[in-house]
């Protein structure tokens, strides 16, 4: 999303939710700000699954911030929702699959190229 982003993660014993998403934010934020021109230091490692999100990240500056001139900052607070069952989980699949949908930026949730929905489809995930 232009503005914000949801993401499903389970956290597990060596790191917190409030780690993964501080984790996240940093290193996300990092890579935006250098694409934006405000950071001069190495491009980070990542690994294969991590290089396909900062590739979409790429395309999704380029395209949509061309000429972002701030640089790149989160808010400083997060939102979290514990699943609590599989209905729970569905519920969030779907909704994070529709975001894009219901802000008007696509008319099919298959049509926004910064979702996992291909491969949820296909069974690659979840």
């Amino acid at each position: 999303m232009p503005d914000h982003v949801h993401i499903l993660i389970e956290p597990g014993v060596r790191y917190s939710i409030s780690k993964s998403m501080f984790t996240i934010k940093k290193q996300f934020a990092h890579e935006a700000n250098r694409m934006l021109g405000w950071n001069d230091k190495r491009i980070i490692n990542f690994s294969s699954a991590g290089e396909q999100t900062f590739v979409r990240l790429r395309e999704f500056v380029n395209l949509h911030h061309p000429s972002y001139g701030q640089k790149f900052h989160w808010q400083k607070s997060f939102h979290d929702h514990v699943i609590r069952d599989q209905r729970d989980f569905n519920h969030h699949v779907n909704y994070l699959h529709l975001n894009p949908v219901k802000d008007g930026l696509v008319k099919k949730p298959e049509d926004w190229p910064y979702s996992c929905y291909d491969a949820f489809l296909k069974g690659d995930l979840l």
